[in-house]
């Protein structure tokens, strides 16, 4: 068997963790992120734990960047009870045991699944969004961060504007940061080190309203963000990001 794009993904990312949190465009990044979901919480459709007691699972293919998750929980003061990671690829056509082992039961049932800024590095999307859906709790919310496919044809300005859409009629959190074939949008330069990781370069809001369907998701929400983001290897320099949200039917 050939190299997979997970196997070009978990050594690309082994070795970029080391140095890509250092850029300025990274944290930029980050912040836009952190602080859409902080005001956004409604929006997103999950509940605070009634103790605060809620657990975070994160997931990666690459250790370094486990390193960096698990960095981050203690620059939070959280335990491991409260906020740990573990190596595996709950994305695969064949799901082997995650590293340390954690049943099935510890990895489903869950309020919030979210995958941030990794569906574009996934082989196949639609079995992915399955393998997410097949975590939740029903009536628990399927999160899905990445960047969006901009219309050339529309102005800039029109491109900045949100578009918020619903469509079809306690809480722990997973990171799954998975890397794993399909068109591309032409968004990324060939040239840059991580176009071998990338299966798709951006996504449409139908496209993601399809994949929750086919993954017995409703009550679909999409936006985009309000601004663009540097990204030095795009061909433009800027791409925009979307947050989706559905809702395990």
């Amino acid at each position: 068997m050939g190299e997979t794009l997970a196997d070009k993904n978990q050594q690309y990312w082994n070795q970029a963790s080391h140095s890509v949190f250092k850029d300025k465009w990274v944290h930029d990044l980050q912040k836009q992120i952190s602080e859409f979901l902080t005001s956004h919480i409604d929006w997103i459709g999950v509940q605070q734990a009634p103790n605060g007691q809620a657990q975070c699972i994160g997931v990666d293919l690459a250790n370094t960047m486990l390193d960096k998750y698990r960095a981050t929980a203690v620059d939070l003061g959280l335990s491991d009870s409260r906020m740990t990671a573990v190596q595996g690829d709950l994305l695969a056509p064949v799901v082997q045991p995650t590293t340390p082992a954690l049943s099935e039961e510890e990895l489903g049932g869950f309020d919030l699944v979210a995958i941030c800024m990794a569906l574009h590095h996934v082989d196949d999307v639609e079995l992915a969004t399955k393998r997410l859906a097949e975590r939740l709790r029903p009536g628990g919310v399927l999160l899905i961060i990445d960047w969006a496919t901009r219309n050339s044809s529309e102005g800039a300005e029109q491109q900045h504007h949100p578009t918020l859409s619903a469509l079809s009629g306690n809480h722990q959190y997973r990171h799954a940061h998975h890397h794993g074939h399909g068109n591309t949008h032409g968004e990324v330069s060939p040239i840059h080190p991580a176009a071998r990781t990338i299966s798709h370069d951006s996504f449409t809001q139908e496209q993601i309203v399809g994949l929750f369907h086919q993954a017995d998701c409703g009550e679909s929400r999409f936006q985009l963000a309000d601004r663009l983001s540097d990204v030095p290897g795009a061909r433009t320099g800027k791409m925009q990001l979307f947050w989706a949200r559905a809702t395990k039917l």
